[in-house]
C-alpha cells in the first residue's frame, strides 16, 4: 500500500517547537533546526515508499526511525503516516509514554 499523506500530531508539533526553541537559543541561529526538520521530513517521505521500514514497538502499532539523536515515532492510519512523537533518545526512556 502506498501512503499518500503525512500528518504531524499536536504532540509532535509541540515537541519540535521545543527543539526549535532550544537550539535557536543555544546556537543563536535557526540553521540546525532547519537541517533537522529537513532530515525528519526526508525520513518520513522515505517511509511513504516503505511504510514498514521503521522498527516496530512491542505490543503497539507504533514504529520508529532514527534521525540523528531523535526517535521519530509514527503510525499508519487509513493511508496516512501520522508523526506521533519526536523523542530525544538522550532522555530517560522511562519518561516516554504514549496514550
Amino acid at each position: 500500500m502506498t501512503t499518500k499523506n503525512i500528518r504531524w500530531s499536536t504532540r509532535a508539533k509541540d515537541e519540535f517547537a521545543e527543539i526549535k526553541k532550544y537550539f535557536d537559543k543555544r546556537n543563536g541561529s535557526s540553521a540546525y533546526r532547519k537541517k533537522l526538520f529537513q532530515k525528519i521530513t526526508h525520513s518520513l517521505h522515505l517511509t511513504r515508499q516503505q511504510e514498514e521500514r521503521g522498527e516496530k514497538l512491542k505490543n503497539s502499532n507504533l514504529r520508529y526511525v532514527i534521525v540523528e539523536k531523535y526517535q521519530i515515532f509514527y503510525q499508519i492510519k487509513k493511508g496516512t503516516i501520522v508523526l506521533v512523537s519526536i523523542w530525544d533518545s538522550r532522555r530517560n526512556p522511562d519518561d516516554l509514554k504514549f496514550d
